[in-house]
C-alpha cells in the first residue's frame, strides 16, 4: 500500500509461485487474497477513533504504536474528515 494523496492509496499485489506448483493453485491463492482485501475495505471505511479502544492480547501494543506514529504528524497535518452519510466522497 502506497499513499498517493490525502485518503488515497495505491495497492499492488504480487504473487510468485514455484514452477512445480499448478497454475490454478496460484490463481486460487491470488483470488483468495484479493477477496479478503476487499472485505477489509468495508471495515476501513467505517472505522472510528477511540482514545481507549477495547483490545485483546492478540492486538498487541496499540497505544505504543500510536505514540510512535504521532511523531510523524504536526499542527499543519491534514486532519481526517469522516465522509458524509450516503456519500462516496471524502
Amino acid at each position: 500500500v502506497t499513499p498517493i494523496g490525502p485518503m488515497r492509496q495505491r495497492v499492488e499485489h504480487n504473487f510468485f509461485v514455484s514452477p512445480g506448483v499448478p497454475r490454478w493453485f496460484g490463481k486460487m491463492m491470488a483470488w483468495g487474497s484479493c477477496r479478503q482485501f476487499h472485505r477489509d475495505i468495508d471495515m476501513w471505511e467505517h472505522k472510528m477513533w477511540r482514545s481507549r479502544p477495547l483490545l485483546t492480547k492478540g492486538d498487541g501494543p496499540i497505544q505504543k504504536y500510536r505514540a510512535w506514529f504521532k511523531k510523524f504528524y504536526s499542527e499543519n497535518s491534514i486532519p481526517f474528515v469522516a465522509p458524509q452519510a450516503g456519500s462516496a466522497t471524502w
